[in-house]
């Protein structure tokens, strides 16, 4: 019965088995005066199995409260674990928030020039890796100071704003990459795209502009706000750098400022 005891109680409150088991032991001991003549082997009986009995429910009782404890413990440590992962998961939204935040133009919400050159970098690699072509077009609003000076900076950077989201909408594909290349400068990259696409695509985006028709009375290109834009396309496998493969894109806008209002391809 005190191996019983011990085995079963952890899983009950002392109290609740103390009050099952106590009848049943008096009721052990009442058989044993009918069955058992010498007093002094009942008596033994008697203590020995009071003693048993106690000695278990004590045991029992320390077995119960520890395992209360643990019970207790694993709750805490579960709600602790539950907790920490709700940090580490809004911990790592709040890095990957950033994380854009830090690649993003705060004025015309594309991609900035920090992430541009992350990524000319990185698609520079991958067409050299598998022998692709790799456009860039780098674009360039005409007059953009006349405008600024005779409409004020609020109005320059509404006008910002509006080519940004122009530029972006020319776009079909993930890959292609739009970014804020520094003042009225945009860099749009274009892993995979031959030369002809990129001149299309070029035109695509020019016209876009043209058609926001924002007013621009101090540009000697048109009445609207124009863009003009450098289009340069090589194969990385090919070429000597990636600097070089940049520069020629410049001169190629180059050329076209000196026209505005166009694209020039290299």
């Amino acid at each position: 019965m005190a191996t019983v005891a011990v085995s079963v109680i952890p899983y009950y409150k002392p109290v609740t088995m103390l009050l099952i088991y106590l009848p049943v032991h008096i009721i052990f001991m009442a058989f044993m005066l009918r069955f058992q003549k010498s007093n002094y082997v009942q008596y033994a009986n008697n203590l020995n199995s009071s003693t048993f009995l106690m000695i278990s429910l004590a045991i029992s009782y320390m077995r119960y409260k520890k395992q209360i404890e643990d019970f207790k413990n694993r709750k805490i440590i579960q709600e602790k674990n539950e907790e920490l992962k709700r940090v580490n998961k809004e911990l790592e939204e709040a890095n990957h928030k950033l994380d854009i935040l830090s690649q993003t133009d705060s004025l015309t919400r594309v991609f900035n020039r920090f992430a541009f050159d992350k990524a000319i970098e990185a698609e520079w690699n991958r067409c050299k890796r598998y022998s692709m072509p790799l456009s860039l077009i780098i674009v360039d609003v005409d007059f953009f100071k006349a405008y600024n000076d005779n409409y004020g900076h609020q109005a320059g950077d509404v006008c910002i704003r509006r080519i940004a989201e122009a530029l972006s909408s020319c776009l079909e594909r993930p890959t292609d990459f739009v970014a804020r290349y520094g003042g009225e400068e945009f860099g749009v990259l274009l892993p995979g795209i031959e030369k002809e696409e990129a001149y299309l695509l070029s035109e695509r985006m020019r016209k876009k502009v043209e058609e926001l028709s924002i007013p621009h009375e101090h540009s000697a290109a048109s009445r609207w706000v124009t863009i003009s834009m450098g289009v340069n396309t090589a194969f990385p496998s090919l070429e000597p750098s990636l600097e070089g493969f940049i520069r020629a894109a410049d001169m190629a806008l180059y050329k076209a400022k000196e026209m505005r209002n166009t694209t020039v391809t290299v």
